[in-house]
């Protein structure tokens, strides 16, 4: 009977403390394409959680493909932006623009801030085209940081539907599965109990 209640008591411990299989907490820096994926609003926001200094964000579209009504129209191209909302402690500049391309600066950039801005997805053959959120799949972002130069791709996973790359991101320890963290407290709670009796004895 003892055996069986410190062995329940044990297991129960392993349930009552903080859980350690829990969501790890995102890292590096995270570029969000918020959906649906077949909004025209379209909007870039990059966060910066714990990647240092960012000095400066370029987004390249040329691995990019329209899905209009033309059907494959090529990449789509920058028709500027605007609604700039600068969370960060310094200044954000577009610095560079091209047809395919466009960059900002920033003079601080720290960890927990944003930066994030609309802009105006067109193509080549149409500087009216109405592009869709879920088109910008496959936007190429590289991000200047205090610790080096980042790479990332827009792919799936954004929020509401939309895209989101994470660049600059140190992998998390794994972390052992509920049904594993069990059998491991279980087994440590039955060698803490043959312990407990071989003192008694």
């Amino acid at each position: 009977m003892r055996t069986a209640t410190a062995l329940m008591w044990c297991t129960a411990a392993l349930f009552l403390t903080p859980s350690l299989a829990g969501a790890d907490p995102v890292r590096g820096i995270e570029v969000l394409a918020p959906g649906p994926a077949d909004s025209f609003g379209i909007v870039l926001r990059v966060v910066n959680h714990d990647a240092g200094t960012i000095r400066f964000a370029t987004f390249d579209s040329s691995g990019t493909e329209s899905t209009g009504d033309c059907g494959s129209c090529g990449p789509l191209t920058f028709g500027g932006s605007f609604n700039h909302v600068n969370g960060t402690a310094g200044t954000a500049t577009l610095a560079s623009t091209a047809e395919l391309s466009w960059s900002y600066e920033f003079s601080n950039f720290g960890n927990s801030q944003f930066f994030q801005f609309n802009w105006d997805p067109d193509i080549e053959s149409d500087p009216s085209y109405g592009a869709k959120v879920g088109e910008q799949l496959g936007l190429r972002i590289r991000i200047g940081t205090s610790a080096g130069e980042f790479s990332g791709v827009l792919g799936p996973g954004g929020p509401n539907g939309g895209l989101r790359a994470l660049i600059a991101s140190t992998s998390p320890t794994p972390v052992p599965e509920p049904g594993t963290l069990l059998l491991f407290g279980t087994a440590a709670a039955a060698g803490a109990v043959r312990t407990w009796r071989r003192r008694r004895a």
